[in-house]
């Protein structure tokens, strides 16, 4: 990223002064128009670098991105490669200080939406096994309903 901001289609929208309709045909038609750089949230949603994307606004030239460029998660990334609901990863997220800060906010529509470093959830994984093994992580479920619910009464 160095210094860049990444940017959604609704983010665009505000920059180029025009409808989210009008940024999906610049991105079609226009073959000027900034490439994304990375898709996140199952695919679903291209991010755009911000520097590229005020090139273009100066008509300067499109610069061709090595593949080297860090990959990005979503919270709907990470509930499908853990299993999980958004709402458990939310409360991973608050809950656990170890859990990996975003490194941008960005907004599709009008939601908030925060990006993680790939290589930073894969140093949280190795740390907390539970996430990719579901049996490791029913085990442990079960361990602490033992524990701590059922020994409620």
């Amino acid at each position: 990223m160095k210094g860049s901001k990444l940017l959604t289609i609704s983010m665009l929208q505000k920059i180029l002064n025009i409808t989210r309709q009008g940024v999906h045909q610049k991105i079609k038609r226009d073959h000027e128009f900034p490439k994304p750089v990375q898709r996140v949230s199952s695919n679903r949603v291209p991010l755009f670098l911000e520097s590229d994307i005020q090139r273009y606004q100066k008509g300067e030239p499109a610069i061709k991105h090595s593949h080297n460029f860090p990959i990005m998660l979503t919270i709907i990334d990470l509930s499908e490669k853990w299993n999980m609901s958004r709402q458990a990863i939310h409360i991973r997220m608050k809950k656990d200080s170890q859990f990996p800060k975003p490194v941008q906010i960005i907004f599709i529509g009008t939601k908030s939406v925060p990006l993680f470093l790939a290589s930073d959830v894969e140093v949280y994984e190795e740390r907390n096994p539970t996430l990719l093994d579901g049996s490791l992580r029913s085990a442990q479920n079960k361990w602490m309903f033992k524990r701590v619910v059922a020994n409620r009464d």
